[in-house]
C-alpha cells in the first residue's frame, strides 16, 4: 500500500495548489464566480434559487463555510442586511471580514435604479433605501458585477489574474 501511495504522489503535477475556495450569497453570483474563477476556484453558495435573497436563514453550516472561505461574494446594497452580518459576526475569518482583500461587494460601481428620493421605512415594504438591489438580471449591470468578482479573485491569487480575466471576456 505504500508503494502505491508513493506511485501516486509521484505522478501528481509538482505546481498542483490548493483551490480558492469561494463562497457566494446568491446563485447569480456563484455562477458568476465559477466562469470567472475556472478551474482556480471552488464555489460554494449560501442562497438557494427557490430562497427569496431577503430572507435565507442563517444556519451554522454557513458559519463553516465562511470559516474556510478565501474570497465572500456578497451582492451589496443591503440586500443581505437580515441575514449576512449575523454570519460574518460568527466567523473566525480575517481574509472576508467587510474591508478585507476576500470581501466582494458585487455592487459597486453598478448604475441604480429605483433609489428613493426620500425617508425610507420598513412600512413601506420591499423599499431598498441604495436602489434596486437586482441589478444582476441586467445584462450590462451584470457585467459590472462580473468585473467586481474578477477585481476581487486578482487580489486574493494575482497569480492567475490574466486567467480571470480571460474568463470575463
Amino acid at each position: 500500500m505504500k508503494h502505491l501511495l508513493m506511485i501516486v504522489l509521484l505522478a501528481l503535477p509538482l505546481t498542483a495548489h490548493a483551490k480558492l475556495k469561494v463562497v457566494a450569497t446568491l446563485p447569480d453570483l456563484a455562477a458568476m464566480a465559477r466562469e470567472i474563477g475556472g478551474d482556480q476556484v471552488e464555489v460554494a453558495c449560501i442562497g438557494k434559487p427557490s430562497e427569496d435573497p431577503h430572507f435565507i436563514q442563517a444556519k451554522p453550516s454557513n458559519i463553516v463555510l465562511l470559516n474556510r472561505a478565501d474570497v465572500l461574494i456578497e451582492n451589496g446594497l443591503e440586500l443581505e442586511i437580515g441575514w449576512l452580518p449575523a454570519l460574518l459576526d460568527q466567523t473566525r475569518n480575517g481574509r472576508i471580514r467587510v474591508g478585507a482583500p476576500g470581501h466582494v461587494i458585487a455592487a459597486v460601481g453598478v448604475p441604480l435604479l429605483d433609489v428613493p428620493t426620500g425617508p425610507v421605512t420598513r412600512a413601506m415594504g420591499d423599499v431598498h433605501p441604495g436602489g434596486n438591489p437586482h441589478f444582476t438580471v441586467d445584462p450590462e449591470r451584470g457585467k459590472i458585477a462580473a468585473k467586481n468578482i474578477a477585481e476581487g479573485l486578482k487580489r486574493v491569487a494575482p497569480q492567475f489574474a490574466a486567467e480571470f480575466d480571460a474568463n470575463l471576456v
